[in-house]
């Protein structure tokens, strides 16, 4: 297992989602019943892979690498065990139910995007296995600027490496 497995999935994940967002959500819309979701920029102004000092425009993206485990496999030799990376999405609404909504389809979109567009359940041709493993709500903030309210929500992915 290559010890950039972390960094490398972060960029083939930017760079599957910035591939297949857009088609996920012109399908997602086609639901008159539920709330508009604004498609992503597929240039870098929605697409974060690092910290951030303040919270950029909606709509957002940012994935980041989570803790990684290693296990001793032999004499001088690692094993690194599947490594969880997040992706928060970031979404802007003045109804905070409407806002609830926008968020749960926005992720319906990332897990969508990543997992079961081309290559389904895996990154790349190198077989690096991508895999959803929960979302978790986060915190709406109060109206900005805008009269908008502007709220996280998360899913994790494992991710692994499944052939040298």
């Amino acid at each position: 297992m290559s010890l950039r497995l972390g960094e490398y999935a972060v960029e083939q994940i930017k760079a599957k989602l910035q591939a297949n967002m857009p088609s996920r959500i012109a399908a997602i819309n086609t639901d008159a019943t539920l709330p508009l979701i604004d498609p992503l920029l597929s240039d870098q102004h929605s697409y974060y892979t690092s910290g951030l000092q303040s919270i950029p425009a909606t709509p957002a993206l940012i994935i980041a690498e989570g803790p990684a485990s290693f296990a001793e496999e032999g004499s001088h030799t690692l094993k690194l065990d599947p490594i969880e990376i997040g992706v928060w999405i970031l979404e802007s609404d003045p109804d905070r139910q409407v806002l609830g909504k926008r968020l749960q389809r926005q992720a319906r979109a990332v897990i969508e995007s990543l997992w079961d567009s081309p290559p389904q359940e895996s990154l790349d041709s190198k077989a690096y296995r991508i895999f959803p493993t929960r979302t978790q709500p986060g915190r709406t903030f109060d109206v900005d600027q805008n009269d908008n309210y502007r709220g996280f929500y998360l899913t994790l992915f494992n991710v692994e490496q499944i052939e040298e």
